[in-house]
């Protein structure tokens, strides 16, 4: 790692001598190899939040890589060191880093701590591999919308982002405007910018070091030697005086200093160099009445007095005090800080500093002398403990520096017992003290003498909690201990985080004393001890009884008598030696009530909740609702006895669950109430049950008659709870009566439950939003168990807050309803939402030309409006409408419709009575397009997407060969800085004997024998991933850009014709399709958001603007988008398929819908297919196929009038290795079969299951066999089925591994075939035969499906930015030429030639274009020349090595062909004279030497092929002429002539091309 370090350096040394001047520097520009990961399905994502707090990395470990992580519009990792232990492999390092990455153990990530998405992975290598050794690597990066492999900017971007990150804090301080403008740009980061963010961020690092060098002495004085100085600067870091007390040495800058001695400070601001000498005044200290300071688990305010009851005791240490806290308690504690100068208390604040339960800082003022100041979320409930400081404070001293004092609040924790049972040959035994394991820790049991043992099980109250009973652990739970004599002792002792609590039991044998009791009939007898521990219980008889009893003398006891349920009788007593029994128990006095009442304010709301009087309180059971916004309710009664009532708290605070009573006066009507404080807690959905108990005395027995008292609770939402929007539009809430009436109210209200809202008929959807009463919580809860339900028209539609309710899109009313629910409740509370539709009105439209297509979408939620039987659209009064209408050789029009109070409006102008008329203009006529001949138009060839050729394509690896390959493009980095992948070449197609493609944002016609560019357009942008190929129909050129864009080119002179922009943006990953005049391609934005499909026609409506803004024909709305979703169009129907809008592979079905092309309409769908559909459907023998990424593969049959899918048949793909068995391969079919690729159990790891797939399309369909590749076939198919008239009945199906080096597979098949009878063995593994294997700089992942042209030649592309020509070896080329004779002293032309080779699979072609001929200057007498095919290119092959199997790449040596020429002296003598001439046939140029004799004159005559003469020159003295019609001309002749213009000699025939 040491040399990852070094190599670091020197890369950011690079990085700041580039921001020299250029003059400084003389530095050979050079391309970073452009490699990357695949460039797969990439995700853009809608989360803009930005990233946290960097976190200091403590980092020292020499064995780590720089880690990074993008979603397109944020980052999810900041760059950062990812530490791994010695063997470990990338993804276990990554495992181990803190982050989650889900889906890493099946090799393809789709979520990073919790951010979904496509993501692309790599190091810097552009290898995407997992299970290399961490070792192997220095960076390693996720990303979407961006190459992942890191250039070497981003590398040193990433590594001093990341070291800044293991910087201290204070230099990270420093920085951090640095650091913070490097991450705001990270995503999409130019290699520009990148590189000047680093520079920057090092920069500010060594600026602040340098600043550190310098120092001045500041003295301290007014402090003595036990006082420690620190002074901490503006960037957090810490000086302290340690060395020279009394003295810091500080560079420049503002600090705040502390002077501290025990707990006594002085702090203050100081500056330097202005600060040399500071001067303090120490406190004294005793600012707090320690005495009186208090902590408690509850409060005192005017309604609560609760602060006593839960003090904690304090044990003092000077300036520290503990508390043991039991591990039931959570959340807040109270402070009572009393000063110990009431009257000087105004001049102090206190402050309380700790860290919370979710570790963070906290600094809370406490107010003196309350009992109502908390610090918050201080313990939980376990035995974890925490610390605070409570540092009183005042300004002293005349430079206004503070003065302060620190106590110190341990909070220990102390483990508490839930239950404790003891039992004594197995009856319950009753200690003396009522149990209280958190205030009481020792009990005195007395049991009866007979007892030999006793049976002790203890359970603790804290998870992880060890108890032990006279220190030995439990068995099953439980301890026997004996009793020896007549006094034992126990200790139960409860350890839990280094914290223990010793309970002590003490057993006292006793002899027993039996007492008697004598009930009468019908009375039920029970016998507790003072603490409330049942004794014995008789049940009642229908004639009296005497009950026996043995008891403990001197212990305290009471019976209760009970008759007839309600009625009781009570008495205490003790066990005395006169003591023998109790007579006439038959509960003779019976108290009752006379009346009773609830309600809200004990002032003013009697009977709000309920009232009874006279015979309606005869009743033993009474049930009260509250709603639950409200808190505890009031009581009045009236009767003839004394009142209570009895019940347990609930309350938010640590009393939660104590029983309590409230004595109850005697209140009527008139009366006020009592309030039951803590029955009930606001906003919350918790009742209680609480007993009214009437009582009178007689003698030493109570009599009381209990009444029964349930608290249940009206659910309702917050106050706020319940809104409903269309996009963002809030929609308005009205309040309904009983009746279903407005009640002219608006908004929610929790306990009104009926409402209406208003939307357009045609709306689709609207977004209900509720929230749920989570503020105030039962002590200990974390929720309050809210559920609710949503529904509309009694179907189900989600169960939790938030929902896209879907709407009929009809004018009938629709119901939405919410049923709140929680188990505590005796009843749902149901809220309805009628969904009203605004009024509507039919338009009718006359459309001119009448084949337009009109597309209306209500504005805000872009529904789609449709018109009804009769043509006729519905509009809704005081909405939006926009619109879209195009026709085929018509300009486009846009705009909006609204109709407002009856009138329609259109484009801001109001319509009269009856029809609408909407017209088009014809589009003006422009040049005419050339219609070419396409051997390969578009994504798989033909309108079926059905990929079969009748080509002779190579059919063994000896037989191939790569022709050409031509760099063009790069990976790395798009254009502007965009690095998005799409700069690199894109996936071919053939047009006019010429390849089409596009990289960056240059459109490319290629020489498809030489790969040379011919021809060169301009694209408005780049692409999003160059993977997909332009479209060719009808003289034109489609291509899809990037954020939502097709550009349309005419194909003869690579000019732009049009540009359309979505409104919706995304990726433009899907193939173009073209029928009838019309574009059809979708977009993509993520894995959840919407994204459209979109219809346009193809006319250029404006000829002489290159960039017209194209409006569409329609567009559809798909949740999740579509991506590589090629549609399969006719003239009637199209079937297309979609995303799922789900985030992972199989959380959600796709969708393949059958559709009308030229409106859109939905006609049917199925939604059987799981995960994405991301293929093009393909066509052939009557049924329609497709893949998904869920691992399906799809087929479909139409009804006959292809209106509704007739039946799907669903195939489940497999990979036998496990995990998603996914494809995005479109199905190529053929004779009954079909194939696909499909990725293995880890996307991007070799072997992994990877295969292609054949299958038998007979029946029910099913797998044929598999054959293992080294990666994922994620494209399609090529099937050759030119060797079948051989007799041979072989197909021949060519695949590409997405996986370095792109290896071309090739599966020969035939119909009933049940393994590959060709393979290829790779490290131990029998795969699919490698027919070639790209080699060197050509070696990259693959995603590209392969062409063909009429010669068998398939032509690709990988993520190498090369493109490719490979076909079959030459087994003989000849060369013929049309030329006479050549020229010495000229290099040899290829004018004239043919070269024709004869191929390995029996064809002949024309190879002169791929042929060179020597540069050499030719010489006379010379009788042939040596032509050489490939231009300069290295070709090779993969050969069989041996026989094995196994391949090896094979180099093929330059193949030559002699041809036969004569070489003459190009000088040639005019016969009978001086003179000689030299006639260059290229340049048309004709050179006379010699001597002309006096009033010589020479005429060169051109004549054509008629014989008719087309150029005359003359030249009277030597030198040399232009015969500028040379080239049109079938014959040149020379006349030489005298003086009196007779001939000198016979004519001279220079060229003659006749013969």
């Amino acid at each position: 790692m040491k040399l990852k370090r070094i190599i670091s350096a020197l890369l950011l040394l690079a990085l700041l001598l580039s921001c020299l001047p250029l003059t400084a520097l003389a530095v050979e520009a050079e391309t970073p190899d452009a490699g990357n990961v695949p460039s797969s399905e990439t995700t853009e994502l809608v989360d803009t939040d930005g990233p946290t707090e960097p976190v200091t990395l403590a980092n020292d470990s020499d064995s780590f890589f720089y880690l990074a992580a993008t979603a397109a519009d944020r980052v999810i990792i900041a760059p950062e060191r990812v530490n791994y232990a010695a063997g470990q492999t990338i993804a276990q390092a990554l495992l181990a880093s803190g982050h989650t990455f889900d889906g890493l153990e099946d090799g393809n990530v789709y979520r990073i701590d919790g951010v979904a998405g496509e993501f692309q992975r790599s190091d810097e290598a552009g290898e995407y591999s997992l299970t290399k050794q961490a070792s192997e690597i220095s960076f390693f990066c996720f990303t979407e919308g961006e190459t992942a492999k890191p250039s070497e900017a981003r590398q040193t971007l990433i590594s001093t982002m990341a070291d800044y990150l293991c910087e201290e804090a204070d230099v990270r301080a420093y920085a951090k405007d640095a650091y913070d403008a490097a991450l705001r740009q990270f995503v999409g980061i130019s290699d520009e910018k990148a590189s000047s963010c680093a520079v920057q961020i090092t920069a500010k690092i060594g600026e602040y070091k340098t600043s550190l060098g310098s120092t001045i002495s500041v003295t301290f004085s007014g402090t003595d030697e036990d006082c420690t100085i620190t002074a901490v600067s503006t960037y957090g870091k810490v000086y302290h005086d340690t060395e020279h007390p009394g003295t810091l040495n500080l560079p420049d800058g503002s600090y705040d200093f502390t002077v501290q001695k025990g707990a006594l400070r002085v702090s203050g601001k100081i500056s330097v160099p202005g600060t040399t000498a500071v001067t303090v005044a120490m406190p004294e200290g005793g600012w707090l009445d320690t005495s009186s300071f208090a902590v408690s688990n509850d409060y005192n305010n005017d309604y609560h007095t609760g602060f006593n009851a839960g003090k904690y005791v304090l044990e003092q240490s000077d300036h520290t005090f503990t508390a043991k806290v039991p591990d039931t308690f959570s959340k807040d504690l109270y402070l009572y800080l009393p000063a110990s100068d009431v009257t000087a208390a105004a001049i102090y604040t206190a402050t309380a500093i700790y860290t919370d339960t979710t570790q963070t800082e906290q600094k809370t003022a406490v107010t003196l002398g309350s009992y109502n100041s908390s610090i918050s979320n201080v313990l939980v409930k376990n035995c974890v403990g925490n610390t605070a400081t409570i540092r009183l404070s005042k300004k002293a001293d005349a430079n206004g520096f503070t003065q302060s004092e620190d106590y110190t609040l341990q909070l220990d924790r102390m483990p508490t017992l839930s239950t404790l049972l003891v039992t004594a040959g197995g009856a319950a035994q009753a200690a003396k003290e009522p149990f209280a394991p958190a205030e009481t820790l020792a009990y005195t049991y007395p049991v009866l003498s007979t007892a030999a043992s006793v049976q002790i099980k203890p359970t603790a109250f804290a998870t992880g909690s060890k108890i032990t009973v006279n220190g030995e652990a439990l068995t099953d739970g439980s301890a026997d201990v004996a009793l020896k004599g007549n006094t034992t002792t126990v200790s139960v002792v409860v350890e839990n985080s280094g914290y223990a609590t010793t309970y002590t039991l003490t057993f006292e044998k006793a002899s027993g004393k039996e007492i008697t009791f004598e009930i009468g009939s019908g009375v039920t007898l029970e016998i507790y001890n003072k603490n409330g521990n049942l004794i014995k219980k008789q049940e009642k008889q229908e004639k009296p009884q005497l009950v026996e009893c043995f008891l403990i003398p001197d212990m305290e006891y009471y019976y209760i008598a009970t008759k007839d349920t309600y009625y009781h009788e009570t008495q205490n007593f003790s066990v005395t030696p006169t003591l023998t029994g109790f007579t006439a128990i038959n509960v003779a006095i019976q108290p009752v009530l006379t009346s009773l009442a609830f309600g809200y304010n004990a002032s003013n709301d009697y009977g709000k909740y309920g009232k009874y009087t006279g015979n309606d309180v005869t009743s033993h059971t009474y049930t009260v609702t509250v709603p639950d916004s409200n808190s505890f309710p009031a009581i009045w009664a009236e009767s003839n006895g004394n009142m209570e009532v009895l019940f347990s708290r609930v309350t938010s605070t640590a009393n939660c669950g104590s029983e309590t009573t409230v004595p109850i006066p005697q209140s009527g009507e008139t009366d006020s109430g009592t309030l039951l404080n803590d029955l009930l807690l606001s906003g919350n959905p918790y009742g209680n049950e609480a007993t009214l108990r009437v009582s009178k005395k007689s003698g030493s027995k109570t009599y009381y008659t209990d009444y029964y008292l349930h608290f249940n609770r009206t659910l309702s939402l917050e106050a706020d709870g319940l809104t409903l929007q269309v996009g963002s539009d809030p929609l308005t809430l009205n309040r309904l009566n009983a009746d279903g009436e407005e009640t002219g109210t608006l908004g929610f209200a929790p306990g009104t439950e009926h409402y209406s809202v208003t939307v357009p008929a045609a709306q689709p959807s609207v977004l209900l939003t509720a929230v749920l009463r989570n503020t105030t919580l039962r002590y200990g809860d974390t929720d309050n168990g809210y559920a609710l339900k949503i529904a509309v028209d009694e179907a189900f539609v989600t169960e939790g807050t938030q929902a896209e309710i879907p709407l009929n899109r009809t004018e009938v009313p629709q119901t939405i309803t919410l049923t709140l629910a929680h188990p505590n409740a005796p009843a749902d509370r149901v809220y309805t939402i009628t969904v009203k539709k605004a009024a509507s009105i039919k338009v009718s439209f006359e459309i001119d030309p009448e084949n337009a297509i009109l597309f209306l979408e209500e504005a805000v939620s872009g529904s789609r409006v449709w018109p009804d039987e009769n043509g006729a659209y519905p509009f809704s009064t005081g909405f939006t409408y926009k619109y879209l209408l195009t026709a085929p050789g018509y300009v486009g029009r846009s705009g909006s419709m609204t109709l407002d109070d009856g009138q329609f409006v259109l484009d801001g102008t109001a319509q009269g009575a009856g029809s609408v008329r909407l017209t088009l203009v014809k589009a003006a006529e422009g040049k005419p397009l050339t219609r070419f001949e396409a051997e390969w138009p578009d994504f798989r060839g033909n309108s079926s997407n059905n990929a079969v050729t009748t080509k002779k394509t190579p059919v063994s690896a000896e037989a191939g060969m790569l022709y050409w390959a031509k760099k063009i493009g790069l990976f790395s980095t798009g254009t502007s800085g965009n690095a998005s992948g799409g700069s690199a070449v894109s996936s071919p197609i053939l047009v006019n004997g010429a390849l089409i493609v596009y990289a960056g944002s240059t459109l490319y016609r290629i020489n498809k024998d030489t790969g040379e560019t011919l021809q060169t357009g301009t694209m408005a942008g780049e692409s999003s991933f160059s993977i997909n190929s332009a479209t060719y129909a009808d003289g034109m050129l489609f291509v899809a850009l990037s954020n939502g864009r097709v550009q349309a080119f005419n194909a003869e002179t690579l000019d732009s014709l049009w540009l359309y922009t979505d409104p919706l943006g995304g990726q433009s990953n899907c193939p173009i399709a073209v029928c009838d005049g019309y574009v059809y391609t979708g977009f993509w934005n993520g894995e959840t958001k919407d994204a459209n499909y979109v219809c346009l026609s193809v006319t250029d409506e404006k000829p002489n603007e290159k960039l017209e803004a194209k409006t569409a024909t329609w567009r559809y709305t798909k949740a999740g988008g579509f991506y590589w979703a090629g549609a399969y169009v006719s003239e009637d129907f199209m079937l297309l398929g979609t995303d799922d809008g789900k985030t992972g592979y199989t959380n959600g079905h796709g969708s393949i819908l059958l559709m009308d092309p030229k409106t859109g309409c939905v006609l049917d769908r199925t939604d059987a297919p799981r995960g994405d559909v991301r293929s093009s459907i393909c066509y052939a023998d009557g049924a329609y196929y497709a893949t998904s990424k869920g691992g399906d593969f799809i087929r479909i049959t139409l009804s006959a009038d292809k209106r509704s899918i007739a039946k799907v048949d669903i195939l489940a793909l497999e990979n036998g290795t496990g995990g998603t068995a996914m494809s995005t391969s479109t199905p190529v079919v053929y004779n009954g079969r079909a194939y696909v690729g499909v990725s293995g159990s880890a996307q991007f790891d070799a072997y992994s299951g990877h295969n292609i797939t054949v299958i038998d399309l007979s029946g029910a369909m099913s797998i044929a066999y598999r054959v293992e590749t080294k990666g994922y076939p994620q494209t399609s198919g090529l099937l050759s089925t030119a060797y079948e008239k051989n007799g041979n009945d072989y197909v021949y199906v060519y695949f590409f591994d997405n996986y370095t080096p792109g290896t071309m597979r090739m599966l020969r098949d035939t119909k009933g075939q049940k393994t590959a009878d060709l393979i290829t063995v790779e490290e131990g593994k029998n795969t699919a035969y490698a027919i070639f294997t790209p080699s060197g700089a050509q070696a990259q992942y693959a995603i590209c499906s392969p062409i063909v042209d009429e010669n068998g030649t398939i032509y690709f592309k990988n993520d190498s930015c090369f493109l490719m020509a490979y076909g079959s070896t030459i087994k003989e080329l000849k060369a013929s030429t049309s030329i006479k004779t050549y020229e010495a002293g000229k290099a040899f032309s290829m004018e004239g030639v043919t070269v024709t080779a004869t191929l390995a699979n029996g064809e002949k072609r024309d190879v002169t274009a791929m042929m060179s001929a020597p540069t050499k200057a030719l010489e006379v007498g010379q009788n042939e020349v040596t032509l050489t095919f490939g231009k300069d290119q290295t070709m090779y092959h993969n050969v069989n090595v041996e026989n094995s199997n196994t391949m090896k790449t094979e180099e093929i040596a330059p193949i030559k062909v002699e041809l036969t020429i004569r070489v003459e002296d190009p000088t040639k003598p005019i016969s009978g004279t001086q003179l000689c001439y030299q006639y260059d046939a290229a340049s048309g140029k004709l050179i006379v030497t010699g001597m002309f004799e006096s009033g010589q004159t020479l005429i060169a005559a051109c004549y054509d092929a008629n014989g008719r003469m087309i150029q005359v020159q003359t030249l009277t003295a030597t030198g040399e002429m232009l015969l500028s019609r040379s080239k049109d001309s079938a014959k040149i002749k020379l006349f030489l002539l005298d003086k009196d213009s007779k001939p000198v000699c016979p004519a001279v025939t220079v060229k003659d091309s006749t013969t």
